[in-house]
């Protein structure tokens, strides 16, 4: 696998804990508002970064369709020119309305985010599921850069991010 790198990711909830690859989570699920439209199969996004994380940075997607969405196949890049610079890890699924925290760093994703940055993930078909892309500030440190509401909505700087948990401001 050239130019690859397999992500040991850790899946997270709640707070950051320090906790790395191997280590067993919980995910949290988030019900969509009574007023949001009807869900779609299977539909990944972006939901939140923190390109000054601790103990490095990570990036947190949710599934906003029906059903579960099984993560084989899918990548993840800062750099959109070269689409398979890190595969999500073998088995992971995120159910509707889950949120899922994965680490990026040098050693394991082949890279870390930056202050002024982009993310963006691919499908199996190589078309991108979700991007982000943030400014210098947007992403402080202990913050993040999130969608409120969860899945859908603008992403809006947060002071105190929220790993695994609704974004809110």
């Amino acid at each position: 696998m050239s130019g690859r790198h397999h992500l040991v990711a850790a899946c997270l909830v709640a707070a950051c804990s320090g906790a790395r690859s191997g280590d067993d989570f919980d995910a949290a699920v988030v019900e969509p508002p009574a007023d949001a439209a009807p869900p779609i199969p299977g539909r990944l996004t972006i939901n939140e970064i923190a390109a000054a994380g601790e103990p490095a940075d990570w990036f947190e997607v949710t599934n906003v369709g029906s059903d579960a969405i099984d993560l084989a196949g899918y990548t993840f890049t800062d750099d959109p020119a070269i689409p398979d610079q890190a595969l999500f890890p073998d088995g992971t699924t995120v159910a509707p309305g889950e949120l899922r925290v994965f680490w990026v760093d040098d050693d394991e994703a082949g890279f870390a985010l930056g202050s002024d940055e982009e993310l963006a993930v691919f499908g199996p078909d190589g078309q991108v599921a979700d991007s982000v892309d943030w400014d210098e500030g947007e992403s402080p440190d202990g913050g993040s850069f999130a969608r409120v509401p969860d899945g859908q909505g603008a992403f809006i700087t947060l002071e105190v991010s929220t790993p695994g948990e609704p974004n809110g401001p």
